[in-house]
Formats: C-alpha cells, structure tokens, sequence
C-alpha cells in the first residue's frame, strides 16, 4: 500500500516492518537508514519518541521515494511535530494536496497521442467502441464476424466502429485482420464524458449478471459506514490495486476480454 494512504507515519512504518520478510531484521535495517539506535526506533513506534526531520529523509533515500512520496512522509512527521494548530493546518493542507495530485490517475497515465475532442466524445459515448478496441487485441477476435458474434452486433456497425477506431489512430488492418496500434487513450478525471462512460460500463456489468453463471465473475456491492481517516485508507488501497492491475495487465497475454469496474464514494 502506497504512503499516500496513511495519516500517521508510525503507522506506515509498522506496514512496512511487517509487510516483510524479515520483520524485526527489516526494522534493524530502517533504523540503519535513520541513523538512530535501533532501540529509538522501537520508541518511535511505540509513541515514546519522534523522528527528526533528518532521519525521516533517511528513510526516504532507504525507501528510495519520488518527490511527492517524500514530501508527503516529511509532512505526517512534521504533523506528529508541530507545536501549534496554525502549523498543524498548513501541514494538514499540504498533506491534502499530495493526496489530491496523486489520485488524479489521468495524469499518471498519459499518452503521447493526442486524440481530437469529436474522437473523445464519439468514443466514450458508445459502450461497444471501448470493448471494439479492447478486443482486437485477442488473436480470435480480429475479424470483425467474429466480434460481432460475440458482441450480437450487426457485423455492418461492427465494421463501422472499426472504421471509426481506425480514423482516431487506435486500431489498424492488415491483411484482412486487425489489430491495436500504440496509440492509447485515456478519460481525463474532470471529463464530462465521465458519466457516460462510466454508465455504460455499469450497463454492461447488469448484462454480465444476467447471463454469466454464478462463480465465473465477480460483482459485489455494499454500503459502509466508517471514519474519514479509513475512507482515505480505502481509497488508496484501491488506487494502488488499480495500478497493479494495469501493470499485470500490461505484461498479460491477449486471451480473454474482461472489464474492470469500481465504485467507491461518499453519500
């Protein structure tokens, strides 16, 4: 779980200590990086003592953190530091800040291609242009008779989202097959497309539901009621589990067309 999600950093360092293999041994090797006694270190963690700024930084180098990771490690131990509410506050603002950057997932996965307005609207409009463009990748679905069987689609529009795909420079035809270029495309966060993408994903989820048989998918809802400082938590976590799966995704052979959805909001 990244930083980003904690709001106390003795806490994150407990993640880390027993996140590892070597627990008590990892713990030795922090205070090593801190340059403190490894018995302060059991202090810091217990309460009793604060890090300093400069075995804070310490820790940093030893995590090997960006810039933002260190500023915002640097912050919750100037925080547990601060003498008065008016420093407490700016700090607090700072940490909000971090956070705020960091959650924005449209500027961690930006791509080089630039795609007009008109291509955007047209493609996060419709739910089977996404889904056209995704299934290419998969060796039996590069004809468009075959999407369009297993879409239940007129194999005429299937051709024509195609040709679409091909004008915005996402897909290309070879011999009679297609296939994805390098060119990707993702929905800034402040998109008004958003909602429609979005909805159209959840449509898709229902239909999953209705015709896919019980064990072979996953959809779970609920309602939780929890504290601000688990809500942020949370939502880091599912932040990093969104970044991992692309990562996995990325190095994943074409074999099956899937899709991901999450929702996690305030009432």
């Amino acid at each position: 779980m990244e930083i980003f999600g904690f709001s106390d950093y003795r806490e994150y360092m407990t993640h880390r200590i027993s996140s590892d293999e070597e627990g008590r041994g990892y713990q030795k090797k922090l205070a090593v990086a801190a340059g403190c006694q490894s018995s302060y270190l059991s202090q810091v963690l217990s309460g009793q003592a604060n890090l300093t700024v400069e075995q804070a930084v310490g820790l940093c180098v030893w995590w090997q953190f960006d810039e933002d990771e260190t500023d915002f490690f640097l912050a919750l131990v100037q925080i547990d530091r601060a003498g008065t509410p008016k420093l407490r506050e700016h700090l607090q603002q700072k940490i909000d800040q971090l956070r705020t950057r960091r959650r924005k997932l449209s500027n961690r996965f930006r791509d080089a291609g630039e795609i007009t307005p008109g291509q955007e609207t047209e493609y996060y409009s419709t739910w089977y242009l996404p889904i056209i463009h995704t299934m290419v990748s998969v060796p039996r679905f590069r004809k468009p008779a075959a999407i369009a069987a297993a879409l239940s689609m007129p194999q005429s529009a299937v051709e024509s989202a195609l040709a679409n795909l091909e004008k915005a420079g996402l897909v290309q035809q070879k011999d009679g097959l297609w296939s994805n270029t390098a060119r990707s495309i993702h929905l800034k966060s402040d998109s008004p497309l958003n909602y429609v993408y979005h909805g159209n994903i959840r449509q898709l989820a229902g239909r999953s539901m209705q015709r896919t048989e019980p064990g072979q998918s996953i959809h779970y809802s609920a309602v939780y009621s929890l504290s601000e400082k688990d809500f942020d938590r949370l939502k880091q976590q599912f932040i990093t589990a969104i970044e991992e799966s692309r990562s996995v995704v990325r190095d994943s052979k074409e074999e099956a067309v899937v899709v991901f959805g999450l929702d996690f909001f305030r009432i």
